[in-house]
């Protein structure tokens, strides 16, 4: 197990479901361990700053939220987890969002092998759903006032073309369009130029100068440009 790969997701189904997709098309060597946090980000900086020193591993293995978490880390102790990666909501709309708050968990969270590797959607998980053309996709954004839940939700859905409603049917072709038009789009926003993919500092600060400066943001998936990064540009031309 020294090679685990651990992946915390903030909801318990559709980013876990989404992510079995992106595990039987491109992670079927890995051996990849799947818990939730069961709550949004905000929450999670709030238990940090209780304790500074507070291990993302054992916080989720000892989740009161998501008690299954428990169960599925038995046995496994800290130093045999590689890798550790966080799935994560910008959820403008949240109570406790602020541009600090989330700049401070992508400066914590830039390693996998140490504290753990943080993606952020934007605005949240159902942003991978949110393609009607990918010609379309590469320019559109979302005002912030139309970003809580049931209006994004409602509104990805009614826009959803080009990726299937049921996360099993997205394919390959479906997998390899959304990276590389999410590349194309995260090299768009931040002016990083072909072939290197923007890192999530960079893409944050970015998205923000946008948000404060016309109340909106493009809209972009954590998953893809997970893809992109984990297996680098090759992945592009399987």
């Amino acid at each position: 197990m020294a090679n685990t790969i651990l992946c915390v997701f903030e909801g318990e189904k559709r980013e876990p479901h989404y992510f079995s997709s992106v595990e039987e098309h491109f992670f079927k060597q890995e051996a990849i361990i799947k818990c939730s946090y069961g709550n949004d980000l905000y929450h999670l900086l709030h238990e940090l700053q209780q304790d500074d020193d507070l291990d993302v591993v054992e916080l989720v293995r000892e989740s009161a939220t998501v008690q299954a978490n428990k169960d599925v880390l038995a046995g496994i102790e800290r130093d045999e987890i590689a890798q550790v990666f966080l799935f994560f909501d910008m959820e403008p709309q949240d109570n406790h969002f602020s541009l600090p708050n989330l700049a401070q968990m992508l400066v914590k969270f830039t390693e996998e092998t140490e504290h753990g590797k943080l993606y952020i959607s934007y605005p949240m998980v159902e942003a991978l759903r949110d393609v009607a053309t990918f010609a379309d996709f590469v320019d559109l954004k979302i005002a912030i006032n139309k970003c809580d839940g049931a209006t994004y939700k409602q509104l990805s859905e009614s826009r959803r073309q080009a990726i299937p409603q049921d996360y099993r049917k997205i394919s390959h072709q479906n997998w390899m369009d959304l990276i590389r038009y999410s590349l194309i789009k995260s090299q768009k926003i931040t002016g990083v130029e072909d072939p290197d993919c923007p890192n999530q500092l960079q893409i944050f600060v970015a998205q923000s100068e946008i948000m404060e400066r016309a109340a909106e943001i493009y809209v972009l998936s954590a998953f893809p440009l997970f893809i992109r990064e984990y297996f680098g540009n090759n992945v592009l031309f399987e």
